[in-house]
């Protein structure tokens, strides 16, 4: 049978009793081994997060302000994955269950917790909150490559322009298509086409340093974006070098696969500051 995951708890509770009440009921729960930080304030809570993760937080509503809105968002602020359960007495049920229309994942009423219901709830909040990771990360990346996909790489596009124009150092977006795919996708199948997207993909990602960004932008279309080009000329050699490494044989399985690259580059902010202009000059350059 494999090991009981070891599920992280950041608790924040005011109450010394309910706190003193909540920890031996984690530590009683059979179904799941909790490791329990306890603090009891909020800013000491927002404080934990900034040096350490956590699979969920579980925190009395007294903490989180009045309507608990701004306790939340706190947290939030912080990790914005982390799901949040609130805990609260028998005539809070209200007010708690008004939280979830602010973020949290569930709430439950401190005098009537069992170590099982504990238990339940925080697993229960941890499985949701991973369902919504994942979710929020298919909605921005490509689900082939693990890239980002157009409309992440948009947003990060319009990110870097704004950043250029404050700190004056120019980028650089390269837009990279591979030659003849489809004729490679219809010849070898789509399984091979696929392994070669991923391949393709690891490719230009040991390319680029690890705060550029490559993105699958279509079917055989990626995206590359650098920051704080040192010259234009930095881009054109990077381009130089991801010509010629798509250029060499693909091994995959037992098939060797043989493909050029189609490229095109826009500097910013010299070619344009906008989003859709800098792609639209690069396709452009690509010719």
């Amino acid at each position: 049978m494999p090991p009981i995951p070891m599920v992280n708890v950041l608790f924040i509770e005011d109450r010394p009793s309910a706190a003193a009440r909540i920890v031996e009921l984690l530590c009683a729960a059979d179904r799941e081994e909790f490791a329990i930080s306890f603090e009891a304030t909020l800013e000491d809570g927002v404080r934990r997060l900034d040096r350490e993760s956590f699979d969920v937080a579980l925190v009395g509503l007294t903490v989180l302000g009045d309507t608990g809105a701004p306790g939340i968002a706190e947290l939030q602020a912080r990790a914005p994955l982390l799901p949040v359960v609130v805990l609260c007495r028998n005539d809070e049920r209200k007010a708690a269950a008004d939280t979830l229309r602010r973020g949290a994942q569930d709430y439950v009423a401190d005098a009537e917790c069992t170590a099982e219901l504990l238990g339940r709830v925080l697993l229960w909040a941890v499985e949701r909150g991973q369902t919504s990771s994942q979710l929020a990360f298919l909605t921005r990346h490509d689900a082939l490559t693990g890239l980002a996909n157009r409309a992440a790489f948009r947003d990060r596009i319009a990110q870097a322009l704004a950043r250029s124009e404050r700190s004056h150092k120019p980028g650089a977006l390269l837009l990279v298509d591979l030659d003849s795919f489809k004729k490679i996708n219809d010849t070898r199948g789509q399984d091979i086409g696929d392994l070669l997207l991923e391949h393709t993909a690891g490719r230009l990602r040991a390319l680029v340093r690890p705060y550029d960004v490559v993105a699958r932008l279509g079917a055989d279309e990626f995206g590359v974006l650098l920051e704080e080009v040192t010259e234009a000329r930095d881009a054109g050699r990077l381009a130089e070098r991801v010509l010629a490494t798509i250029a060499e044989p693909f091994v995959i399985g037992s098939q060797e696969i043989h493909t050029t690259a189609s490229l095109g580059a826009a500097i910013f902010p010299f070619d344009c500051a906008e989003p859709s202009a800098l792609l639209a000059n690069a396709d452009y350059a690509m010719g």
